[in-house]
């Protein structure tokens, strides 16, 4: 059933209308496994619609009910009784991976969806689905994302929201923080995402890698760890622990140049940081010989081009001020070594940033 109403969206072409509303009711979820919390969903338009899909980034641990039916058990997701009072629709979910949950609805004669009551009444509810999340969920407030929305007509094409929507989805009764452990190879580079803030432990400093002129990365170095933000990490080698309360509801995130993963992550091009012949460095992946990137490190996603993507005079500028170099010690946000300070702007002056103004 799901195959054949997804091969049903597919075909059709996409537009939008300027009066498409769709949104959901925040909620506070009990991460006890057991409690059911309804997520409920609106919709209005002028136009009037006979199915629509829809998907929802949840955060990991979060999963629909079941409710017994007979003599089985169901996924927990109710039309809205008004709104599809003596229509053929049928609804169904699914959760491709542990944070995606997909939401499908169509009518096998075309029927349209009522925009409100019997007695005429307009209701903007179309459907709600129990959720419960399990003792594992991080304790924490989390945007929820819906995202491919589209809604179709029995005649025309269908319309699909173009901005994202989000409400708010707060975790209670849960697991406290996760701590995630961070090992810096004897080179002293290596790459980081952390799924919440944290403060940069003495001896680590923290870049994006926002571009690439030539063959060297552009980096801009950062005053502690933002959260979801893939970094290149530089420093004293050694284990490093960080304690947080996670925010991500996606498995990757993508920033600047760089996409950080949290589950392991099979990849066959893009590049990847490693020391060969003495250099370091971004590498290509060979095709030929697809690599893992493990869960909390990161990778660069964009058309080999290079043979190596240099970390150029960044290398020069980490070391000064994490041996301890004496006197000022000045570089740019791409860690190039100044001679003299410059007038005004931000600079990094024996590893700080510091404005000049």
């Amino acid at each position: 059933m799901l195959c054949c109403m997804l091969a049903l969206f597919g075909v059709r072409a996409v537009a939008q209308t300027a009066t498409l509303r769709v949104w959901a009711d925040d909620m506070t979820m009990t991460a006890d496994g057991q409690t059911v919390t309804r997520l409920t969903v609106y919709e209005t338009d002028a136009v009037d619609y006979s199915a629509f899909n829809m998907a929802f980034i949840l955060p990991k641990g979060v999963s629909v009910a079941k409710v017994k039916k007979g003599r089985v058990y169901v996924d927990d997701v109710e039309l809205n009784a008004d709104r599809f009072e003596g229509l053929d629709h049928s609804i169904a979910v699914n959760m491709p991976d542990e944070t995606t949950l997909k939401v499908m609805c169509y009518s096998n004669s075309l029927s349209e969806i009522y925009p409100d009551d019997a007695d005429g009444n307009t209701v903007e509810e179309l459907f709600s689905i129990g959720l419960v999340a399990d003792p594992s969920t991080m304790n924490g407030e989390y945007e929820v994302r819906i995202v491919d929305c589209a809604f179709t007509p029995a005649e025309g094409h269908a319309s699909e929201l173009t901005e994202t929507v989000t409400f708010n989805m707060s975790v209670t009764g849960g697991t406290d923080g996760s701590n995630i452990h961070f090992t810096l190879n004897e080179g002293g580079y290596g790459t980081l995402i952390l799924p919440f803030e944290a403060e940069l432990p003495e001896g680590l400093s923290a870049f994006r890698c926002t571009g690439v002129s030539g063959s060297s990365v552009l980096t801009e170095q950062q005053l502690a760890i933002p959260a979801n933000t893939p970094l290149l990490m530089a420093g004293t080698p050694g284990s490093y622990v960080f304690t947080g309360i996670p925010t991500n509801t996606e498995n990757n995130y993508t920033s600047g140049i760089m996409t950080g993963v949290y589950k392991d992550t099979p990849i066959a091009s893009g590049y990847v940081l490693q020391c060969l012949d003495g250099v370091m460095g971004f590498y290509p992946v060979d095709a030929t010989k697809p690599i893992t990137v493990p869960s909390n490190r990161c990778y660069i996603e964009m058309p080999q081009s290079v043979r190596c993507l240099e970390l150029g005079n960044l290398l020069t500028a980490i070391s000064d001020y994490t041996n301890g170099a004496k006197g000022d010690t000045i570089h740019d946000l791409h860690g190039r070594r100044l001679t003299t300070s410059i007038r005004h702007g931000v600079q990094i002056r024996n590893g700080n940033k510091v404005i000049v103004e």
